[in-house]
């Protein structure tokens, strides 16, 4: 990163309208389907997770969901670099090493379904204790938004 020039690439002229990535549906109610996803939609969802959780070049982002889904790219990798925040990559959740966090400094992290409420549940006040997570933004299962 510290070598990259800050020209844009010659030929990569992209608009907002351009397809950025195509991601798969979960499937729920049927076949899974290909979504195409344009750089603009991408762009504002990753600008608006920032914003949402007010994310700095102070920040460091726990992600440990995988990287061809769209909340690893859209709402976590995108926003953290569009921040110049930090991200700690781990390869996926783990209830019982969770708050690692402490060593990595970790101040923000997603959740989905009932990993909020796993840690609530399960978690001990001395394991929480010297964190410095400052926020968490996450849908589903508890129905429990930003925290």
């Amino acid at each position: 990163m510290a070598e990259a020039s800050e020209e844009a690439p010659k030929g990569a002229e992209v608009s907002g309208m351009d397809i950025a990535a195509i991601m798969n549906t979960s499937g729920t109610t049927g076949l899974s389907k290909g979504v195409m996803l344009p750089h603009g939609q991408q762009y504002w969802l990753a600008r608006n997770m920032a914003l949402a959780m007010e994310l700095t070049a102070a920040d460091t982002h726990y992600n440990f969901f995988p990287l061809f889904h769209n909340t690893a790219q859209a709402m976590i990798t995108l926003p953290v670099m569009l921040t110049g925040a930090r991200m700690v990559l781990r390869e996926k959740f783990s209830l019982s090493s969770f708050w690692d966090v402490r060593s990595q400094e970790v101040t923000a992290f997603y959740f989905i379904g009932e990993i909020l409420r796993l840690l609530v549940l399960e978690t001990t006040l001395e394991a929480a204790r010297g964190t410095k997570l400052r926020v968490g933004w996450g849908i589903g299962g508890s129905g429990l938004g930003l925290c």
